[in-house]
């Protein structure tokens, strides 16, 4: 799926340097708009994170190709509007829409 990232600023507690391949592959946590009153998080699901020019090519704002690691994650709520957080442990490094 098609999906726009925007890196957190380091100055903000993001990375302090954007992946510089085309591959990144890191945890994300599914906001599912169902619920219309109030989101609700999926869980948290392996990402695959396709992009050219590189994130650090492209700058804070990136955009990609978005894919589940597993098998069994939930694809389905990969669907446009859907919003996505990418982690790496704690952090947030970045918020992302599918489009």
């Amino acid at each position: 799926m098609r999906a726009e990232l925007k890196w957190v600023p380091s100055a903000d507690g993001g990375r302090t340097l954007l992946p510089t391949g085309n591959r990144y592959v890191t945890v994300a946590q599914i906001v599912s708009q169902k619920l219309r009153s109030r989101d609700e998080i999926v869980g948290d699901w392996s990402m695959v994170v396709i992009s050219s020019p590189s994130p650090r090519e492209q700058g804070l704002i990136t955009f990609c190709d978005v894919s589940f690691l597993a098998p069994n994650a939930p694809h389905h709520e990969l669907a446009s509007g859907v919003s996505f957080r990418l982690q790496e442990g704690a952090k947030t490094v970045a918020n992302g829409v599918i489009l």
